[in-house]
C-alpha cells in the first residue's frame, strides 16, 4: 500500500532491506588491506570507549564554548563604544566613583579590553593566560558592581548573576586548553 504513494521513504521494499541487514561480504576489503578485518573491540577496548566518546564530544563543544565567550566579549565591547547610550554609561560609572576626565578613559578602555579579549579568544593559539585574565576581569567587574550597584543582584534579567556561569565556562576552557 505504501509503495503506491510517490516519494514515500518507508515502504515494504525498504522494510525488507532493513530486515536483511546491510553487511557486505568482507572479501574485497580483506584483499585491499592484505589482512583480515578485526572486530571493533580489538582496536577500541570497551573500557576506553566512554573516554574516547567524551574526547570526541569535547572536540565539538570546546570551540563552541570558546566562540560563545568571544561573542560575549566582542558584543560587550561594541555595545560599550556607544550603542548603549553614553549618558547612561557615564551615569553608571559615576555611581561607582568614576567621573570627569577619567570616565571616558574608563569607558573606552574597558571597551577596548573587552574587544581585545574577544579577538584574542578567537585568534590566539595559546590562551591559558587569557582565560586567567578574563576570569580576573569578570570577577573585578562583578565585585565593583556588587558593592556599588547592588540592585543588579536582584535585577530580573540577572546581569550580575550571569557572570557566575561565564566564569565557570572560562575556567572550564582554561582547564582544557592545550598546554
Amino acid at each position: 500500500m505504501l509503495s503506491k504513494i510517490p516519494g514515500v521513504l518507508f515502504d515494504v521494499e525498504a522494510l525488507d532491506m532493513l530486515q536483511r541487514g546491510n553487511i557486505a561480504p568482507p572479501d574485497a576489503i580483506t584483499r585491499a588491506l592484505g589482512r583480515p578485518l578485526r572486530p571493533l573491540e580489538q582496536f577500541i577496548p570497551t573500557s576506553q570507549a566512554p573516554i574516547l566518546a567524551a574526547a570526541a564530544r569535547l572536540r565539538w563543544w570546546l570551540p563552541l564554548l570558546r566562540w560563545s565567550v568571544a561573542l560575549v566579549w566582542i558584543a560587550t565591547g561594541i555595545i560599550s563604544l556607544g550603542i548603549f547610550p553614553l549618558p547612561e554609561s557615564y551615569a553608571l560609572l559615576a555611581r561607582v566613583g568614576v567621573t570627569g576626565t577619567l570616565a571616558p578613559f574608563a569607558l573606552y578602555g574597558a571597551a577596548a579590553i573587552d574587544l581585545l579579549f574577544g579577538v584574542g579568544t578567537v585568534l590566539l593559539q595559546r590562551r591559558r593566560w587569557l582565560w586567567r585574565a578574563q576570569i580576573a576581569l569578570v570577577f573585578a567587574y562583578s565585585t565593583v558592581i556588587a558593592i556599588m550597584l547592588p540592585e543588579f543582584w536582584l535585577h530580573p534579567f540577572g546581569p550580575l548573576l550571569k557572570n557566575v556561569p561565564l566564569i565557570v565556562i572560562i575556567a572550564f576552557l582554561h582547564e582544557f586548553e592545550e598546554r
